[in-house]
C-alpha cells in the first residue's frame, strides 16, 4: 500500500492538479478496499472525512467492510433459490464462509456454481 500511494497515487494527483480538466465530468478516484482490517496499522495517513483542511493526496479511510453473515446467505438463497444452481446447498456456502469478507463469499458461491469470477466481471465492473 505505502508503494501504491507514493509511486502512483502521490504523482497522478501531482499530475492531475497541475493540468485541470475544463470539464466537471471527470474526476480522478482510487478506491481501497481493506479486506483484512489493516487500515489502522497502515503506513501512511488517512483522512477520517472530507472537510476544509482535506488534500486530494490524503485518502479517504474506507470504511469498515460488512462481514456477508450467514444469516444473509441463508435469506438470500431462499430469496434467489429458483435462480440458482439445484447443487447449490446453503450448507456449502456456510461451512467455507471466508470470515464473512464478500469478496470471498462471492469468489466462493462462483466456485460452487462452476462459474469463473474473473470470466463474469465485465457484468458488474463499469469503468
Amino acid at each position: 500500500m505505502q508503494e501504491l500511494i507514493q509511486h502512483f497515487w502521490m504523482p497522478l494527483v501531482d499530475k492531475a492538479m497541475s493540468a485541470p480538466s475544463s470539464s466537471p465530468d471527470y474526476k480522478l478516484l482510487v478506491f481501497m478496499i481493506d479486506n483484512d482490517g489493516y487500515i489502522e496499522v497502515w503506513p501512511f495517513t488517512v483522512a477520517e472525512q472530507l472537510d476544509d483542511t482535506w488534500k486530494p493526496h490524503i485518502p479517504l479511510k474506507p470504511p469498515k467492510l460488512t462481514p456477508i453473515l450467514n444469516d444473509e446467505l441463508m435469506t438470500w438463497v431462499a430469496y434467489e433459490g429458483d435462480n440458482l444452481p439445484p447443487k447449490l446447498q446453503v450448507e456449502d456456502i456456510l461451512k467455507d464462509n471466508k470470515d464473512g469478507v464478500p469478496e470471498r463469499v462471492l469468489e466462493h458461491i462462483c466456485d460452487l456454481c462452476n462459474c469463473n469470477w474473473f470470466e463474469r466481471q465485465h457484468l458488474w465492473i463499469k469503468y
